[in-house]
C-alpha cells in the first residue's frame, strides 16, 4: 500500500499515507518498507529532511539483508558527505550488498505467514566497482582491489 501512495498508482499520490503504511511494514520487518522510509527521509518527501532518521531506516533494512539498504550505507559511509566517513563500515556494507546478489528475501504477510520475493540486485556491479576503489585509494591493497 505504501508505494501505491507514494507513486501515486491508481490513488491520489499522498506522502503522508504512505509512510503511515511504509511504517506498518516496517514493524512487521518489511525490508523494503524500511529503505523506502529511508529514501523518504534522506530526500524530504512529505517530511522533513532528516539524514539521522533515514540512516537509521537504512540500517534497520539493511540488518534484514537487504542489498539496496546495504549499498547506500556503503555509500555514505565511503564519501563523508553525510557523516563521517568510515572506510571499515563501508567495505562491510558493500561486501553485504554482494552477497545478497540475487535470492529470494522474506517477509510476513499479515496473518503471519512468510512471503517470498525474489530480489535481483540493482546495485551489485557498482558495489563491487566501489569496493576495488576503496581497496586500492583508501586501503592501498592491490590484490584485493584487482
Amino acid at each position: 500500500m505504501g508505494s501505491l501512495y507514494y507513486n501515486g498508482i491508481g490513488v491520489k499520490q499522498d506522502f503522508s499515507r504512505a509512510i503511515y503504511y511504509y511504517k506498518l511494514s516496517g514493524k512487521l520487518n518489511n525490508s523494503l518498507a524500511l529503505y523506502s522510509l529511508g529514501n523518504i527521509y534522506f530526500n524530504g518527501e512529505g517530511v522533513k529532511q532528516d539524514y539521522s532518521k533515514a540512516l537509521n531506516y537504512y540500517e534497520l533494512s539493511a540488518k534484514l539483508n537487504n542489498s539496496d539498504s546495504n549499498f547506500v550505507l556503503g555509500e555514505l559511509y565511503s564519501n563523508g558527505l553525510y557523516f563521517d566517513e568510515n572506510i571499515t563500515k563501508a567495505v562491510s556494507h558493500y561486501l553485504k550488498c554482494i552477497e545478497f546478489h540475487q535470492g529470494y528475501n522474506s517477509m510476513p504477510n499479515t496473518q503471519g505467514d512468510e512471503l517470498y520475493i525474489y530480489l535481483n540486485n540493482q546495485f551489485y556491479y557498482i558495489a563491487y566497482n566501489n569496493l576495488g576503489l576503496i581497496y586500492q585509494i583508501n586501503l592501498k591493497d592491490e590484490e584485493k582491489a584487482y
